[in-house]
C-alpha cells in the first residue's frame, strides 16, 4: 500500500479568484506544493495528480489538501471509475524512457495501491468510458485496455510508435487516439497524428496527420469533436472522427493542452500560460480570458460536481474554472 504523505498548502497561498457576475465566470482555488498534471470528479469528492508523487484531494465542500506519495513517480494523468476507484498512471524512471506505472484507490485518494505488472512504457493519459472499461496512452505507441476498473491491463496494438497523449472513446468499440513528437521533447521532431478505431481497440487507421502533436479530445456527441495540440492548433470533426479539420489557432500559441466542449459552440482550451479561453462560435474566436495564476502551464479540465470544471496547474493551481452563461 501506497499512503500519501501530507504536504501542506503553500503558506500565504490564498484562494484566487477572478469573477465577472458572482461565480458565473472565473476561477477560484488555491496551489499547493509540487506540480498538478491531471484533476478528475468522482462521487463527493475530487483528484488531482502530478510529478514527484503529487495527489491533492477533496472531500465535498472542503478545502484541497496536497499529498505526497512515498516513493514519489510520474503521475501525468487521473481518472475515476463508475465505481468510485481513482486510477492514476505515469511512469518510473523518466519522462520518455519510463516503465509504465498505475496506482488505485478505492478510498478516494486517501491511500494507493500500485497494479501488478503493468506492459509498457511510461503512460500520459487515462480515461474511464464505461463502468470496469477503461484505456491509458502513452510513450512508443502505448495503449492499454483494462476490463477490471485497472486492477489489470492488457497491451493493445495501435500501429504507431508515436507518443500517444491523448486517448478518448465514444462508445464500447468508436475510439481514437492521439499524439505525436515536440521539438522540445525529441531532437526537434514534430509530427501529430490521430487514429481511430471502430472495433474496440482491435484495429486503428489513421484519419489525421499533421506537424503539431495532439493532446487532447472533446466530443460533445457520437458525430461533433475537438482536438487540441501543439502550436495552439484546433481540429474540429463532424462525421464521428471519420475526418478532422483545422478550425484555426487559438490564444494559446504554444500548445493547447486540455479542451472541453459543451456544445458545438461552447468550449474552454487550457495551456501555455496562466490563462483560459472561452470560445461561443465553435472555436473560431476566442473573446473571453479568465486569468487563473501568472506563467504557468495549465495542464488539464474535467467537468466537476457543481458545474464549471478542475483546472490543474504546473505551479499547483488547483480550482474550479466557471466559463460563464451558455457554456
Amino acid at each position: 500500500m501506497i499512503i500519501p504523505k501530507f504536504v501542506p498548502l503553500m503558506a500565504g497561498a490564498a484562494a484566487l479568484v477572478s469573477a465577472t457576475s458572482g461565480f458565473a465566470q472565473g476561477f477560484d482555488g488555491t496551489r499547493i506544493k509540487g506540480s498538478l498534471w491531471g484533476a478528475a470528479d468522482g462521487p463527493g469528492f475530487a483528484v488531482a495528480v502530478g510529478p514527484g508523487g503529487a495527489v491533492a484531494r477533496k472531500s465535498g465542500d472542503g478545502a484541497w489538501r496536497g499529498r505526497k506519495l512515498k516513493g514519489g513517480g510520474l503521475l501525468p494523468a487521473v481518472a475515476i471509475g463508475a465505481d468510485g476507484a481513482v486510477v492514476a498512471v505515469g511512469g518510473r524512471g523518466g519522462f520518455t524512457d519510463g516503465r509504465a506505472l498505475v496506482l488505485r484507490s478505492t478510498d478516494q485518494g486517501r491511500t494507493f495501491q500500485a497494479a501488478p505488472g503493468v506492459p509498457g512504457g511510461t503512460l500520459y493519459e487515462v480515461k474511464f468510458p464505461a463502468p470496469g472499461i477503461g484505456f491509458a496512452a502513452g510513450v512508443g505507441g502505448t495503449l492499454l485496455k483494462t476490463a477490471d476498473g485497472g486492477v489489470t491491463w492488457k497491451v493493445l496494438k495501435t500501429g504507431t510508435k508515436e507518443k500517444l497523449w491523448a486517448v478518448h472513446f465514444l462508445d464500447a468499440r468508436t475510439g481514437f487516439i492521439g499524439g505525436g513528437d515536440t521539438p522540445w521533447q525529441n531532437d526537434g521532431k514534430r509530427s501529430g497524428v490521430i487514429r481511430r478505431t471502430a472495433d474496440g481497440g482491435k484495429t486503428w487507421r489513421t484519419v489525421y496527420q499533421g506537424k503539431n502533436r495532439i493532446s487532447d479530445f472533446s466530443f460533445v456527441d457520437a458525430r461533433t469533436g475537438y482536438a487540441g495540440g501543439v502550436g495552439g492548433e484546433l481540429l474540429r470533426t463532424v462525421d464521428g472522427g471519420v475526418t478532422w479539420r483545422t478550425v484555426g489557432r487559438t490564444p494559446l500559441k504554444a500548445i493547447v493542452n486540455a479542451v472541453t466542449f459543451t456544445t458545438e459552440k461552447c468550449g474552454l482550451i487550457v495551456g501555455a500560460g496562466g490563462t483560459a479561453y472561452v470560445t461561443r462560435d465553435g472555436g473560431e474566436t476566442w473573446p473571453t480570458r479568465i486569468p487563473v495564476t501568472k506563467g504557468s502551464f495549465l495542464e488539464d479540465l474535467d467537468a466537476a460536481s457543481g458545474g464549471g470544471f478542475w483546472v490543474a496547474g504546473g505551479d499547483g493551481t488547483i480550482g474550479r474554472i466557471r466559463p460563464g452563461a451558455g457554456c
